[in-house]
């Protein structure tokens, strides 16, 4: 686990009055959330939600806002969340509240219960700084220059505020965390030894690293290693860490001897 994502609250639960006085800047929020639930979920992103944050979320988001103009919106939303599955991450209902952020996450227009969740998001954040938080907003949004500040006892902590209406701040952060195949020669097709399983789906005289990037990307992980099967060449692939977020690629052609974890997700 790389990093934890959150996604800020005011792209869920709008101001009736903030919307009615400046729409565009919601119509924008609109527009950017798409590509930021795509790069979550193609990252494998995990996301700081609690259940009963969601709850607050399912009751005050904007229906009558967005009942016919943003109606896709509202769904697309509302199923990302949903289905986070084993993507979210919980956090205690502990709340400190010495603790501020900068600027306030708590809005006078939320209920005092999705305040009373924020007061825990913001304690969890400040509290537990590894992996890193990293917070997704909208510039129209935010209102605020540089990233979000949580302080206790004169000790402030900054946490990495990415614009997701920023395309291309969004692609640069998330290749900063993606894993990148990166072949290892030892497992060419053409000179692998007695020893060393080839990569059946690269080929190191065309030096496409499209299909094995593919399958590291979709991969399973189990402890510090990657697991995919490449139905083109019906195998096992393993990708295993050689620097940094570089992973390189081999067959693995005994199934009997995969963890029974990788063996279970792959049987279904």
């Amino acid at each position: 686990m790389k990093y934890l994502a959150f996604v800020d609250l005011s792209s869920f639960i709008w101001s009736e009055n903030d919307f009615k006085a400046s729409p565009n800047k919601y119509y924008e929020v609109v527009q950017g959330m798409p590509e930021l639930f795509n790069q979550l979920k193609i990252n494998k992103s995990f996301v700081l939600l609690r259940q009963e944050l969601f709850r607050q979320i399912q009751l005050e988001f904007p229906y009558k806002i967005t009942e016919k103009k943003f109606y896709d919106f509202q769904k697309m939303t509302l199923t990302f969340l949903s289905k986070l599955g084993s993507k979210m991450i919980v956090y205690s209902n502990t709340s400190n509240i010495n603790i501020t952020s900068n600027p306030n996450l708590e809005k006078n227009y939320y209920s005092q219960t999705t305040n009373e969740e924020i007061r825990y998001l913001i304690t969890r954040i400040h509290s537990e700084t590894n992996p890193a938080n990293i917070l997704f907003t909208f510039k129209k949004l935010w209102n605020h220059d540089g990233d979000l500040s949580t302080c206790n006892q004169n000790i402030s902590i900054k946490h990495k505020t990415i614009y997701s209406d920023d395309k291309k701040e969004l692609e640069k952060l998330f290749l900063k965390y993606k894993n990148i195949f990166e072949h290892n020669p030892k497992h060419s097709k053409y000179k692998a030894g007695q020893y060393e399983s080839h990569l059946s789906c690269y080929n190191d005289r065309k030096k496409d690293t499209t299909k094995a990037q593919k399958l590291l990307d979709e991969a399973f992980q189990y402890g510090n290693a990657f697991y995919n099967f490449d139905l083109k060449n019906n195998v096992m692939v393993v990708f295993r860490r050689h620097e940094g977020n570089k992973y390189h690629g081999f067959n693995h052609n005994n199934p009997e001897t995969l963890p029974s974890d990788v063996r279970k997700k792959f049987s279904k």
